[in-house]
Formats: C-alpha cells, structure tokens, sequence
C-alpha cells in the first residue's frame, strides 16, 4: 500500500477497508505477543485479537506484514497497513505519534542474565550504565530509548530482531544482560535449560500498558475498534483469549483506557 493510498477522510478507512474486505497489518516476531505462522497467517495475541474484531466489523481477510518494532509507526504514518496488530508498549512519546487502543496487557521491562556469566546482576536499567554492562534489546524497542535515558551508553546496546537472537547474545557471551519485556521472556525461558535468570520487577520501568495503534486521522476506524475490544473485556471473552496464549487475569484493565495510560506514563 502506498502513501497515495491513504483516505481524504479520516472516518473513510474503515468504509475503505470493508469494500476491500482486507486489511494490512503490521505484526513484529515477538511471541506470545504476535508473530506469523510458517504459512503466514497471524497469530499471538494481539493480531488474534484484531482478527477477531476486524471480522466483525466486515473485514475478513487479514493480511500480516512481518516488521521490527521501530518500523512500526513510520509505516503506519506512510500507509504502509492501515494498524499496528501488536502490544507495542505505550509511552508518552508514542501516545504523540498514533492512537492507541485500551491496553491489553500490563507490564514493565525485566533483565535476563545467566548467573555463571554475571554472578552479580544489575536489579534496575541504571545499574546496567554504571556496572559498565553490554546489553541486549529488541530491534526499535521502547527498551532502547529508556536504557539510554538511563544512562546506558548507545555502544553498549545490541539490538536484535528477536527474543531468540537476544538469548543467543547471552549464550554467546556478547552480551551480559538482557532487556526485553517481561511475558516474552517469560514465555522464552519456559523453553530453556534452567541456566536463565530473572529480575523483574525494575525500579525504573514499572508495569505498563500495551496495545495495538491506529493512524491519528482514523479515530472512526479506532472507534469502532475500542468499543468491540471494551465488550470483550466485560464479557470475559478477552481474558479467555489472553488465557490462550498464556497471559494472566487482566481484570485491572477492564476499565483502563488509551488516555488515562498515555496520561500516566513517561
């Protein structure tokens, strides 16, 4: 899809999107969160949830677009797909650039490290600046701007694609610590050798939401979108959904919305 693509009219995409009875999506590797199978079909939570709503607001076919994080919201903003199906992490930063759906999923960063490598870890990102520690992050992650905030040198950080290839950093001795979210990790290290440690919570990122975004010139589109995604979580039919890719009770977000999130972090 083009940049010349795009409506004239912001309430158009969605009217768009039904004539066409398909939309483009961008989805990062990054299970349970999102991915693509190996035939290319959409999977983790939040492109399945965004099938499920856009089906019902007269879009069958969903057509994924395998992307890094950091590619996420250029694409978006040049019309690359019409939303963003994935739990990109929400910051104030970002809250500027597109418009996010209620959040789906609360949680802060965690560090990985494997203690005979580093018998003493860093318990926070700061730590990681002044231990003098290389670390390792997903590629255009929020994790990369907030290691750097903290005072983490940009030569000090490795990006990957993956959490596969962040695992192989730690592995390879390339890297001593590990930056990432915490349910991806999570759901890597139940598939690991039990050499893997944690910490979780970090001071300096807390819990927080994440959701899947829309283009600021579609709040019909969005709008749409928020109030299948709101039913869901009432009736419980999200949580069913989360339980299946094996995230906890999100009942604490039942009634949190985009903007009170966007108000609250940093």
């Amino acid at each position: 899809m083009s940049g010349a693509a795009l409506p004239t009219h912001a309430e158009d995409t969605l009217d768009r999107l039904r004539q066409q009875k398909k939309i483009s999506v961008a989805v990062p590797d990054n299970p349970p969160y999102s991915s693509l199978t190996s035939d290319g079909q959409v999977t983790g939570l939040a492109p399945t949830l965004c099938k499920t709503i856009l089906g019902r607001l007269g879009v069958p076919e969903i057509q994924g677009v395998l992307v890094s994080y950091g590619q996420l919201i250029p694409g978006l903003q040049a019309g690359r797909w019409d939303l963003i199906a994935a739990c990109m992490t929400i910051t104030k930063e970002r809250c500027h650039a597109v418009a996010y759906a209620d959040p789906i999923v609360s949680e802060g960063g965690c560090l990985m490290y494997i203690p005979d490598d580093l018998t003493t870890p860093p318990h926070s990102v700061a730590e990681i600046a002044t231990m003098g520690l290389t670390v390792v992050t997903g590629q255009g992650a929020y994790t990369v701007q907030r290691a750097m905030s903290l005072g983490v040198p940009a030569s000090k950080i490795i990006q990957t694609p993956d959490i596969a290839a962040t695992i192989s950093m730690l592995e390879t001795k390339r890297a001593q610590v590990s930056y990432d979210t915490y349910y991806g990790a999570l759901a890597e290290l139940k598939q690991r050798p039990p050499k893997f440690k944690m910490v979780y919570t970090l001071p300096d990122d807390l819990p927080r939401g994440s959701a899947p975004a829309f283009r600021v010139t579609d709040p019909a589109f969005r709008e749409a979108f928020q109030n299948e995604l709101r039913a869901m979580k009432k009736s419980g039919e999200f949580q069913k959904m989360a339980d299946s890719f094996g995230f906890p009770p999100v009942g604490q977000l039942i009634d949190v919305t985009a903007e009170q999130e966007c108000a609250r972090v940093s």
